[in-house]
């Protein structure tokens, strides 16, 4: 992944970014053909990872931190990254465990503190 100019890229959007963090922490991936299912990382070290792809200067808090602090989703918004995210994994060489339900727990409702 952290080869790939075109996951580095799609990380540059923040919605994006978010929902690969997701992606990546929620749910159990393998190589296809692969009998072993992988967590990629703790929450840390893959905040970590996105932060450093990123190149902004964040931290892994910084990208932990965006749920709380980073615009809200629209449903259509969220499924259209998750599609996106989960074709150019494959194009990496991962696909979600087919025995898992794919998770995307992301929030629709803006802000901390915006809510009604």
């Amino acid at each position: 992944m952290s080869r790939s100019l075109e996951f580095i890229a799609a990380l540059q959007n923040d919605h994006m970014m978010w929902t690969a963090y997701n992606l990546l922490i929620q749910n159990k991936w393998v190589r296809p053909g692969g009998t072993v299912a992988h967590h990629i990382g703790t929450n840390g070290s893959v905040g970590e990872f996105i932060a450093m792809m990123r190149g902004k200067g964040e931290t892994c808090l910084s990208i932990q931190c965006y749920g709380d602090d980073g615009p809200p989703f629209e449903q259509s918004e969220k499924w259209e990254h998750v599609s996106m995210l989960g074709e150019l994994f494959s194009q990496l060489g991962w696909v979600s465990d087919p025995n898992q339900e794919r998770q995307v727990l992301i929030r629709f409702d803006g802000p901390l503190g915006t809510r009604g």
